[in-house]
């Protein structure tokens, strides 16, 4: 993992791909940069270590609301023609190798619950006629037969009108893709049994990371 005393990455590569307004002045821009020089050792692109704990240990835990566990489940698999379901495998392959991932038997894990997934289009991928890629898409899962045993944490009710006074106050809004914040974060080992995934091809995989 990375520490405080680390030089911070040179990221003109990532500044680059940033559309800021006419607008905004240098010293935003400066701002925007800091920002980026701040944060650029906590995450790595590709995903294969996600969040390093550059900022203190953090793992996701699943907070049961009683004693009583999903039970093991038969999934509904998404009813998608060859080319999709071979994308689908392509991209939790990908995602098994990027340590996002893994197979149950690989970790001596005994899955306990499974969770339906499917391919949901980006933006840039509406409309796409001609084969879609995996740029065209993202994987969602749906945690709905673990999320009726879970409990919520105490968290503050934000009202729209909450929203609109807060957007009031500032100057500028910064408008986020956040494409490489999904699987950063690392699920608790005694969680992953619930966190079952079924693959089109390739059986089943555990998450060892947080989904969307």
């Amino acid at each position: 993992g990375a520490t405080k005393t680390e030089v911070y990455s040179n990221n003109e590569e990532d500044l680059a791909e940033i559309e800021l307004s006419p607008e905004c002045g240098p010293e935003v821009k400066q701002t925007i940069k800091a920002a980026h020089a701040e944060h650029s050792q906590e995450f790595n692109k590709d995903l294969t270590d996600g969040y390093n704990g550059y900022f203190g240990k953090r793992e996701c835990q699943l907070n049961w609301s009683s004693e009583e566990m999903p039970i093991a489940n038969k999934v509904r698999v998404a009813n998608y023609d060859h080319n999709l379901k071979g994308l689908m495998q392509e991209m939790c392959d990908k995602l098994t190798e990027q340590g996002v991932l893994t197979i149950p038997q690989e970790q001596g894990v005994r899955v306990q619950a499974v969770c339906p997934s499917f391919l949901e289009r980006k933006q840039r991928g509406k409309g796409k006629k001609h084969l879609l890629t995996a740029k065209d898409v993202r994987l969602i899962i749906k945690f709905n037969p673990v999320n009726e045993y879970i409990k919520n944490l105490p968290t503050p009710m934000v009202t729209t009108n909450n929203v609109f006074i807060k957007l009031k106050c500032w100057k500028h809004i910064v408008i986020f893709d956040l494409d490489k914040r999904i699987f950063q974060n690392h699920m608790a080992k005694d969680a992953r049994p619930w966190l079952g995934l079924m693959t089109p091809f390739g059986g089943l995989r555990i998450l060892k990371r947080s989904g969307q």
